[in-house]
Order: C-alpha cells, then structure tokens, then sequence
C-alpha cells in the first residue's frame, strides 16, 4: 500500500490519540463572542470556524445584527471582513454611530439622532454635533477591524469572497470573520446563462463551504426568505433555494418577529413592524453539533429607527455621561 492510501485509511486510534492535554490545541476551535451573551451560550459559546447561514424577511434588520454582532468580534481584537452588496459604508458608518448615541442614552426612544438624520443635508445645522464628536472616536476604535467591501463597477462573486480571504490570511497572516451580505445577490460565476437561480446558489454555497473548511474561517451568510415565510414562524424549507443551504451549512438561524403565545401561528407584519421595539428572536433551524428547534431561540428587542438590537435578558444600562452635555436639538 502507497503513501497515499495509507492517508486515505486512517484508523480512529490516530484521531483519538489527539484527545490530550498536550494535543488537544490541535483540534480545537476559537469561539468569538457576538456581544448577545444568551445566544452565545445558544450556540454553545458564539460563532467559530464554518457555515453559518442567517434568513429573514425583508426589512427585519438581518444586515443590522450583523453588523452589530461584526462590531463586537472587532472590538475584541479579531477581523471581520463585511461583503456589503447593498449597503454603502457611509450608511454603515451612520448606523454605528447612532446605535452607539442610543445605547449611551439608555434606550432612549426620544433620542432623535439616527442614521437617517445624520445622512439628511437638511439636518446638517440641526444636529447637535457635541453628541456626534463624544461617540465617533469611540465607534471608529471599536470598528478598526472592520472592513467593508462594496459591491462596485465589478461585481462580487463568491470566487472572488474566496479571492479576497485568502489573499488577507495570507497578507495579514489572521484568519477573519467573514460576513456576506447577502447570499442571493452575489454574482453568478457560471458561464452557462441557463443555469437557474438554485443552481448559482448552490455553486456560492459549494465555494463559502470549502473557504470554512479548509482556512477554518468562520462565514456568516446572510439569506433571504420566500414569500410563504412572511406571516409564520420560518422553517428550513423558507431559506430561498434552501437544498445546498440545509444540507452543507453547519448553523442556520432565522431572524423572526416571536411567535410563542399566538394560537394560530400566524403573524401581522405591518403591526409588528409599527412596535418600538420590536419583539423579535432568533430561533435555531440547524445546529450540527448543539441544540436546535423550536425551544432553541433568544429574544429581542429591535430599535429599528436606532439601527439597534437589546436581548430581552440583559439589563438595558443607565443614561451615560452624554447627559453632561449641552441641551440638544436633535438628539
């Protein structure tokens, strides 16, 4: 028997012989904090190298969790790479900042300065800029790890998010988180024309999955829902062109208004999306190696117009120093 095959034929022994204090580092994966403590303990201790996949229905702030959740994992050290399809990083950067203006009120519904405000040339002599200055050195050390690539003149496929990561692990020699924003609009690298929407989903999630696997980088893809999805409690099968997803996704969570409590299921969009907040929870659809189901879920509150999520179990905190500022116009 050649080399070759005695790799191919491995015994258990050699992977059991891994399970010691002195080999063990080999084995194991970092878990990253998402900055929600409830669901890192969900996902037995936050997100770490493989395929996550995240579905939601339009306009439920599935690109604002995750940044949020990007912002926290840079905070503490380690990069995220933010594939931004839709969103250009001047809006990303008003959200930042006026979710850390919200939070540093104490939640304050009142508080008037969003990310529409501050991209608003109207507003430009309204805004109390104090406030701004007090917390934009702030986010700016927090997001230094961060950083946006923008969908341009050239498209984005999922070859090149390959390109692109393997080319920073091998520059920076750190493996980043890496966020795509979102699944179904990444180019289609196929030159067949043909080729249907599950086709070109299944290929992107063939390379994500291969990038996890072999530069154990942790990917956060963010997906969208069919239609049928908009008024239930969301299922694997909603994921749109959801074969590959269910299949070679090692975590699959769904972003959903809460449904517990409702005797028929069923839910009101436009009434819950007039709340403030929000009562919003992510459920676990799949979970290779840990819990997953209907009692698999941690809620939210979801400031939309702060650009801003609060899990329901951890205590909002005091109004901060801004209030030793001058009084606001807008704030």
């Amino acid at each position: 028997m050649d080399n070759n095959n005695e790799k191919q034929y491995q015994g258990l022994d050699s992977a059991i012989a891994l399970f010691s204090k002195s080999n063990i580092k080999k084995i194991c994966l970092p878990y990253l904090k998402t900055g929600f403590p409830s669901l890192d303990e969900m996902l037995g201790g936050g997100i770490c190298a493989g395929l996550t996949v995240l579905g939601a229905v339009s306009g439920l702030g599935k690109s604002t969790f995750s940044l949020q959740m990007a912002e926290k994992i840079s905070k503490a050290g380690t990069p995220v790479i933010y594939f931004s399809l839709e969103m250009p990083r001047e809006r990303i950067a008003a959200k930042a900042i006026s979710r850390r203006i919200f939070i540093e009120s104490g939640y304050d519904k009142n508080c008037k300065i969003t990310a529409s405000t501050l991209t608003n040339y109207d507003n430009i002599g309204k805004i109390d800029w104090k406030i701004v200055d007090k917390v934009r050195s702030k986010v700016k050390k927090d997001n230094s790890n961060l950083y946006i690539i923008e969908r341009g003149e050239e498209c984005i496929s999922a070859k090149k998010v390959v390109e692109i990561v393997k080319e920073f692990i091998k520059n920076e020699n750190k493996v980043p988180v890496v966020i795509v924003d979102y699944l179904q609009i990444l180019t289609p690298e196929s030159e067949n024309f043909r080729a249907s929407d599950k086709q070109n989903v299944d290929e992107s999630i063939r390379q994500m999955t291969a990038l996890a696997n072999t530069e154990k980088v942790p990917i956060l893809l963010i997906s969208s829902l069919s239609r049928a999805s908009y008024e239930k409690s969301v299922q694997l099968q909603d994921l749109k062109e959801s074969g590959s997803i269910e299949y070679s996704a090692d975590v699959v969570l769904a972003l959903q208004f809460c449904t517990k409590g409702r005797s028929d299921g069923k839910i009101n969009i436009d009434k819950e999306k007039s709340k403030s907040p929000r009562e919003v929870e992510i459920v676990v659809l799949k979970q290779r190696y840990g819990n997953s189901g209907s009692e698999a879920a941690v809620k939210f509150d979801y400031y939309a117009e702060h650009d801003c999520f609060q899990e329901k179990e951890v205590e909002k905190k005091k109004k901060s120093s801004l209030s030793d500022l001058p009084e606001r116009r807008i704030s």
